[in-house]
């Protein structure tokens, strides 16, 4: 996740009182900077093994805001060193499909030769004695600042972020821009998670068909509209004419043949695509239920997100008595598709309560039950899901995939277990589920038992206040293979964290340490208020434990109204952090991400303080942080990803490594990142408002808004109409509890900017919070016209 990730959407109010707020805001914020950021920052360069060196290519697409019709012939440069140049390798141009390629600083390539490996290679032994060279690629950019030109149309200058990074290939995809027309009250904008293509519908006829019967599945495709211009020719025409059409590719996929069957264009009306596939049935299905899935396999324009794929369901009835259950399914399916869930339900309780219902009956309706919130009815379900299993290894049909009895029964019992769990019957688990697993002798659970059943069974014993049976559920997951884990072991390992803490404080409410493990893993969750309360009575019984002291100053740092406290204990702080990066005389340094972002936040806040009070030691604690978050950045990166090649020759073999690392395996790295490379820009070009904007919205994501808001000070006064530092403004506002001022904001940026990205569902949020329900829909209606649907 890069900086901004976390920002979200609302609707535009009559503009005036929003402007004077944003005007009296952005006054605060100047004051504010002329305090925090007055003097150039100091210190020195980069460290190598972070520093942005090599360049690669940054790939994307130029579109019309209205029409959604991609631009020919726009211009894009990429920013480097604070500088849009006019010439030269950062500049680049669209295609016909609005496709731009240009170069930018991503990351690092470097190489390094292994002497072991060279003498192997000279001895044929190359293999044996490791690689002759390591060559690792390794991709730091999350965004790039663009500006975006073309006659007839509003510029574009700001912040595009990354939608995807290949480190192997070392190029990153951009996300789209969208240009509006010259003279428009509307800006132009980076548009997160936009599309110009969506699938609308997908009909398959008969919906009831028969085995060996032919049906015909047809979809129809939302392209861009047509372009507003004197030519006869429609946009379509013209995209996908002239050899072009093979650009865009359906195809339909079904449990009923191994690979996809293409769908052909048929014909094109008001920028809806029709295309038309036909299916032989064969002679038996294995299940009356089949969804063909139909995909988007190429497209020349950005897909809508999400709406690249659709499914239908297609019944298959080998008699006329099956009718009925097939008319059922088709109605839930369509009652589904509207979202009347409740009419869903109900179809489905009529149709499992016949006796041909299918196992996937019964787990649909309990799936269906558990969106109403009904989860009696999904217990019930599963319950009867699971006696329907035969006894056995006879092949069974599950979610339309033919698996064997035990495999089935597994699945069905995790699912089972945790809608029980929902239901709050954490003792049913114990008595129905537990001795199912205890049948599978201890050793071959982790081949037999999923993950998700341990997990399950581990959350009933902690419901039922059986702590020490969860731990040991807990530790045994360590036998199951890593990539089997759910996600709901981090909730399970979380909840048993905390009620193990509390318990410890609990049995021995005078030890210190119960008290700082408490307060530790609140930390953790980023639960800060209850945090201080816990790390503050573990410094009560026992005032000399600096980790606590640094521990409580990092939660601090991310209250509201808590600045006075914070900057009383940073230097206590401060001196327990840097203990516990380590590095001294017989201290091993730390290799944790964690103890060392902790470190640079807390010196980033120390060099405030000091700027605020005109203290020249501002330069060398500013220094200090940034070492402390390069290490930060070492630390956090992705996995890697490694290859080796061997080539063998007459004279003997040798083998080469590849290393590739795209992104960082934590956001707060990816925004340390953001905050070193802002600092270093600074230095070059202390006027570049964007590298202030985006050293003021890292350490916004990074929950710092008082260190944030100099540098969104400084961005405002470069660039006052700036509408991504309006937006800033709000998120600063609401970090600081102030929400009206943050509504305020956001209707300010959606009445020149209707497209933004996050704004609308921010503001549906607070609505919804307020308790406005029809303000809040109208907002979510307003992003889903533009991005068709809440992410």
């Amino acid at each position: 996740m890069v900086a901004n990730a976390r920002w979200i959407r609302g609707r535009c109010p009559p503009a005036a009182g929003a402007a004077r707020c944003r005007r009296a805001i952005a006054a605060a914020l100047v004051v504010i900077s002329c305090v925090l950021v007055r003097p150039c920052w100091a210190g020195g360069r980069r460290d190598a093994a972070v520093a942005t060196t090599d360049w690669g290519s940054a790939v994307g697409r130029v579109y019309d805001a209205v029409t959604g019709v991609p631009i020919e012939g726009a211009r894009v440069v990429v920013q480097e060193g604070g500088v849009f140049a006019q010439e030269g390798r950062s500049l680049g141009t669209t295609d016909k499909v609005g496709r731009y390629d240009c170069r930018a600083p991503l990351g690092r390539i470097s190489t390094k030769y292994s002497a072991a490996g060279v003498l192997g290679s000279a001895l044929g032994l190359g293999g044996l004695l490791g690689p002759v060279s390591t060559t690792t690629r390794r991709i730091d950019a999350t965004q790039l600042n663009l500006r975006v030109t073309k006659d007839g149309y509003q510029p574009f200058e700001g912040v595009v972020r990354c939608r995807r990074a290949d480190a192997d290939g070392f190029w990153v995809g951009m996300e789209p821009v969208l240009l509006t027309p010259a003279g428009s009250p509307e800006v132009s904008t980076s548009a997160d998670g936009w599309g110009g293509l969506r699938i609308l519908e997908v009909k398959v006829e008969p919906a009831i068909a028969h085995p060996r019967e032919k049906v015909k599945v047809t979809v129809r495709v939302q392209a861009p509209a047509a372009a507003a211009s004197k030519e006869k020719a429609s946009f379509l025409d013209r995209l996908f004419g002239g050899g072009a059409r093979s650009q865009l590719e359906l195809a339909m996929y079904s449990n009923m043949w191994r690979r996809g069957k293409g769908l052909a264009l048929v014909g094109e009306e008001g920028g809806v695509l029709n295309f038309a596939g036909e299916i032989g049935l064969p002679k038996s299905v294995s299940s009356p239920s089949v969804y063909i899935t139909v995909a988007v396999e190429r497209s020349p324009v950005e897909i809508v997100a999400g709406q690249g794929v659709k499914e239908v369901l297609l019944q298959v009835i080998a008699k006329e008595a099956d009718t009925k259950a097939a008319e059922l399914r088709l109605s839930a399916a369509g009652l589904e598709e509207q979202e009347d869930n409740s009419g869903a339900a109900a179809a489905l309780k009529e149709l499992c309560a016949r006796p041909d219902a299918t196992l996937d009956d019964l787990l649909w309706l309990a799936s269906v039950s558990e969106n109403v919130h009904d989860q009696d009815a999904a217990v019930r379900a599963l319950k009867q899901a699971l006696q329907q299993i035969p006894e056995g290894q006879r092949p069974v049909v599950m979610l339309g995939q033919e698996m064997k009895t035990d495999a089935a029964r597994w699945q069905l019992f995790a699912r089972y277990a945790a809608a029980l769990l929902k239901n709050g019957q954490a003792e049913a688990v114990l008595t129905q589920v537990l001795p199912e697993v205890e049948k599978v002798p201890e050793k071959e659970r982790p081949k037999q038992v999923p993950a998700a059943v341990m997990v399950a069974i581990g959350s009933a014993y902690l419901d039922t206040g059986k702590l020490s049976e969860a731990q040991a559920v807990r530790d045994g997951l360590n036998k199951w293979p890593a990539e089997a884990i759910p996600a709901e072991a981090r909730t399970f390992r979380h909840k048993l964290r905390m009620a193990m803490s509390e318990k410890a404080v609990t049995d021995h409410p005078g030890n210190a340490q119960a008290w700082a493990d408490w307060g530790r893993a609140l930390v953790d969750e980023g639960r800060w208020e209850e945090a201080v309360v816990k790390l503050q009575a573990a410094l009560q019984r026992d005032p000399n434990m600096l980790a606590v002291q640094r521990d409580l100053a990092y939660a601090l740092l991310h209250l509201r109204g808590r600045e006075q406290s914070v900057d009383q204990q940073l230097d206590e702080a401060i001196a327990a952090a840097e203990k516990q990066v380590g590095g001294t005389p017989g201290v091993p340094e730390s290799k944790s991400f964690y103890d060392w972002h902790t470190l640079g936040l807390l010196r980033y806040r120390k060099a405030c303080q000091q700027h605020a009070q005109a203290d020249p030691a501002e330069a060398g604690t500013l220094e200090a942080s940034e070492h402390a978050l390069i290490q930060a950045v070492k630390y956090g990166r992705a996995g890697a990803e490694v290859q080796e090649y061997v080539t063998f020759s007459t004279q003997a073999s040798y083998s080469t490594q590849e290393v590739n690392i795209a992104g960082f395996a934590y956001p707060e790295a990816a925004c340390d990142y953001l905050v070193l490379d802002s600092l270093e820009g600074l230095r070059q070009h202390r006027d570049d408002y964007l590298a202030w904007f985006t050293l003021a919205t890292a350490l916004l994501d990074l929950g710092q808004p008082e260190s944030a808001a100099g540098g969104l000070g400084e961005c405002l006064r470069l660039k006052p109409d700036f509408p991504e530092a309006q937006y800033a403004q709000a998120m600063l506002a609401l970090q600081q509890g102030n929400r009206q001022e943050a509504v305020q904001l956001l209707r300010a940026v959606l009445a020149v900017n209707p497209r933004h990205p996050f704004a609308n569902q921010k503001l549906a949020e607070l609505y919804a919070e307020d308790g406005d329900m029809v303000a809040a829909a109208g907002c979510l209606a307003a992003h889903a016209a533009v991005y068709g649907g809440a992410r």
